[in-house]
This record gives C-alpha cells, structure tokens and sequence, in this order.
C-alpha cells in the first residue's frame, strides 16, 4: 500500500509499508531520486532495536540480498538485508546506537553513484 502525505517542504512522501520493512522514497524534491530506510519491524511486537554493526559504506553501492547490517531486539540479533539495488548515500544512525524506534530513517540509498554528493547534509524528514 504506497501512502502520500505533505511534509514541510514544497515536496511530498511516499511511503510503501512491508511486512519487514519501512521505505519512504521521496519525489518531486530538491534532491535526486532516493529511498530513505527505515528501522524495520522485525516482529509483531518490536518497539525498538539497536544497530549492532553496518556492514556498508557511504558510496557503497548494493544490491538487492546483501547484508546491511545487524540489528539487536531484546530476543535476537537479526541481519537486514538490502530489498533494491543502489547507493548508500547516507547513514543516519551511527553503529552501536541503542532504541531506534521502528519506523525512524537510518539509512539513504540514491539510484546513482553521481548523486551521493546531495546527500552530503541529509536529514531524515
């Protein structure tokens, strides 16, 4: 299901919920084309988690399969795996950072290698 709401800039958000993950792409903005990831839901009652250990690099490109890096529940530590191909053009939550709340943007994946330079100053909407 793709959802549109206004946000406070002259562009709009859309959001695509699956079951795992979060993955809002923003259109009609100042920036190029890019999906800002979430903090996924990796099980029904998952609040929060932590990020144990990235396993990318800005200017990294992926594809989709390959490990992003390891997230810590209370019950698990469970691998995140990339859903698309791209850029890693910013991360937004450092390594070791504790209770993400699901749903809050930690990482920025741009379709070109030319475009990571935008994404210099991001900050999650």
């Amino acid at each position: 299901m793709w959802t549109c709401a206004p946000d406070n800039s002259p562009s709009f958000l859309l959001k695509r919920q699956f079951p795992a993950d979060n993955i809002c792409v923003r259109r009609f903005s100042s920036l190029p084309s890019h999906s800002a990831l979430s903090m996924p839901a990796l099980s029904p009652t998952m609040r929060q988690g932590n990020i144990a250990k990235w396993m990318v690099k800005v200017g990294q490109k992926i594809s989709a399969g390959d490990h992003i890096c390891d997230i810590e529940t209370d019950k698990a530590t469970i691998a995140w795996e990339a859903q698309d191909e791209g850029y890693v053009a910013a991360i937004l939550a450092p390594e070791g950072v504790s209770d993400v709340p699901v749903g809050k943007v930690v990482l920025v994946v741009c379709e070109n290698e030319a475009d990571l330079g935008a994404f210099a100053n991001y900050q999650a909407p």
